[in-house]
């Protein structure tokens, strides 16, 4: 089989998969960036992934997921390929106060949905041209053409949301809370018995 076939079966293999956050292989996805933060692995993550905090709109709890970023103009972008029924966006509609952390560090941020359409488009060719695979999948699953013209008549089915700083407070910033399993980790690796060789 030809490596190009190879690869369009991979992909059609993965359009297949339901990576929405409310399954379980969503919210494997969604919450192990989450876990590699907290074991310290922020600087290394933190160039493609966000660590975003929202407030528990029922509950008032703080919720956390990882999302793929692109910044423009020194501001993140992300594009909520779920629209309306994943709960980070819930809670950012009803307190659009939020915390970003990324490899930069962290900072205050103020949720905002995009509808200038230079913006749009200049933030959709920004992720096309690190993910192009990504904004495929995405146009697909909510019926567009990667067309200008297609995509400003049905702007109002992209979901772009824009962070912008802002100097008040948010939800306090993920913890680096697990970096002690390190050291431990490599303890056990030390301590374990080798194995055998084989004769």
């Amino acid at each position: 089989m030809e490596l190009n076939n190879l690869v369009q079966l991979a992909r059609q293999r993965v359009n297949n998969l339901n990576l929405a956050p409310d399954t379980d292989l969503g919210k494997l996805v969604y919450k192990s960036p989450v876990l590699l933060w907290r074991l310290g692995l922020g600087p290394v993550i933190g160039h493609a992934m966000l660590i975003l905090t929202t407030t528990g709109r029922n509950t008032g709890l703080l919720r956390r997921v990882a999302l793929e970023y692109r910044t423009l103009h020194n501001k993140c972008y992300v594009i909520n390929a779920y629209g309306d029924s994943v709960q980070w966006f819930q809670n950012i509609q009803a307190d659009p106060f939020v915390t970003l952390q990324t490899s930069r560090g962290s900072e205050s941020a103020k949720a905002v949905r995009v509808d200038n359409e230079v913006e749009i488009l200049s933030i959709l060719q920004e992720f096309k041209r690190y993910n192009p695979f990504f904004i495929s999948w995405y146009l697909k699953l909510i019926g567009l053409e990667d067309n200008e013209q297609e995509l400003l008549e049905h702007k109002d089915r992209l979901c772009i949301l824009r962070f912008d700083p802002v100097n008040q407070l948010t939800p306090p910033a993920l913890e680096v809370d697990l970096a002690w399993l390190w050291p431990l980790i490599m303890l056990l690796k030390l301590l374990s018995p080798r194995r055998r060789k084989r004769k």
